[in-house]
Formats: C-alpha cells, sequence, structure tokens
C-alpha cells in the first residue's frame, strides 16, 4: 500500500520548485489540515483533474495580488490585471506542477493521467467535495494554498 506521504511530496516538490523558477516565489509549508470545503474571497483557483490509480483534483488557490506578482516576475514585466495573458501563464505553471508531479509518481509505479485543467477567478469560489481534500497552506503567505483530493486518501 502507498503511504499519502508519497503520493503528495511529488506535487509539494515541483510547487516548490517551478514556483521558485518561473515566478521566484519562495514557499514555505506551514502544516497540512483535512478539509472538506475550499473557500476563496477574492482569488484564483486552478484545477487539475487526475485519473488513474487514484481519482482527484490537484487545487492551487492563491490571490489576485500573488497571481499578478506570479505573472509579472514570469514574464519580466509588471502585470496589473487579471486578464487572458496572466491567465495563461497561471495555467501553463499548474500544468507543470502537475504533469512533472504525475512522471515522478509513474516512475513509482502509480499511474496517474492529467484530464482536465480549470481555471475560476472571483469572489465567494466555493468548492465543496465528498472527499477529504488535504491543505497545506503555505508558511508566510496566507494567499496561496496547495489542495489535493485523492479517492484512496
Amino acid at each position: 500500500m502507498v503511504k499519502i506521504k508519497e503520493i503528495i511530496n511529488p506535487f509539494i516538490e515541483e510547487a516548490s520548485d517551478i514556483l521558485l523558477r518561473l515566478g521566484n516565489i519562495k514557499i514555505d509549508l506551514k502544516g497540512r489540515k483535512n478539509i472538506k470545503t475550499i473557500t476563496i474571497e477574492d482569488g484564483i483557483m486552478l484545477q487539475v483533474g487526475l485519473t488513474g490509480t487514484y481519482e482527484g483534483q490537484f487545487i492551487l488557490e492563491m490571490s489576485k495580488d500573488l497571481a499578478l506578482k506570479i505573472a509579472s516576475n514570469n514574464k519580466g514585466y509588471p502585470i496589473v490585471t487579471v486578464d487572458k495573458s496572466t491567465e495563461e501563464i497561471l495555467v501553463e505553471i499548474v500544468n507543470l506542477i502537475v504533469a512533472n508531479a504525475v512522471a515522478k509518481l509513474i516512475n513509482q509505479g502509480i499511474s496517474l493521467k492529467v484530464i482536465f485543467t480549470n481555471i475560476l477567478i472571483g469572489k465567494d469560489i466555493k468548492y465543496i467535495s465528498e472527499k477529504e481534500i488535504l491543505s497545506i497552506p503555505i508558511k508566510d503567505k496566507k494567499d496561496l494554498v496547495i489542495n489535493l483530493t485523492l479517492d484512496k486518501f
């Protein structure tokens, strides 16, 4: 039986690496908790659906300010509004995180593939899951949270 930590770690490692390389954002974990609902007051939620040995979603939530900072750092010039270009940068980053994590898991014998990517932007976004969501807030960044839900947690 595969331990939860063995599945989670590739996602955390890739998020740390890619957000640093492509967005110049250093992340430190602040623990983890199990939740059933994600609520975003005013921000962005990037969802990536997963299927295979496990089924679920990788969800990256962030404030609009942090999204603009990541996009600006990635492009090398200030971006002041969340527009189509900003969305494309964020989707590319989350897809890289998940694709690299999935590749690591495949090398460990866990079959996973990406089935969709979705971006939600707005106020009072609420995501309710029947499954437990493993939520990993980022230390010193109240505006960035990594979430993972898989059917066998």
